[in-house]
């Protein structure tokens, strides 16, 4: 597994979209474009994702 680390800026529109929105936007990307995901374990799992503000 790997830790990827990338940028990116909210502008116009985009700017007013909530966290969790956000969040499911990433998720949702990177199901689409196959990438592994460390998932978390348990009944419905999810990927392990968190933004950080740099």
């Amino acid at each position: 597994m790997y830790k990827v680390s990338f940028g990116f800026t909210k502008t116009g529109m985009m700017r007013y979209i909530s966290h969790l929105d956000l969040m499911r936007l990433f998720m949702r990307a990177m199901r689409r474009a196959q990438l592994p995901l460390k998932l978390s374990e348990g009944f419905s799992p999810h990927p392990k994702l968190s933004i950080k503000r740099l």
